[in-house]
């Protein structure tokens, strides 16, 4: 189950009644659509990897083995094109 609180914020009236629109539209209440909005926009502004699905499963079978540091990401990923 999921934990909510409640929480208070303060929008402009044009973006509000947007909101109001879309949740009649859709069906939806306010709460859902912020929480997604929010969920969305934080997925949005988190840093992307600088290394791809394939290469982090290299990283990670290769984390508990003694080897070579590399000082730059270029490095790390020539390496792991080898693998």
């Amino acid at each position: 189950m999921r934990e909510c609180v409640h929480i208070s914020a303060t929008i402009n009236k044009n973006l509000l009644e947007k909101v109001n629109n879309f949740c009649r539209r859709e069906e939806r209440s306010k709460s859902w659509l912020i929480s997604k909005a929010v969920e969305r926009l934080l997925k949005d502004l988190e840093p992307e990897s600088v290394f791809s699905a394939d290469e982090w499963e290299k990283i990670e079978k290769l984390a508990n083995q003694k080897g070579k540091i590399y000082m730059s990401k270029r490095q790390a990923k020539q390496h792991l094109a080898k693998l």
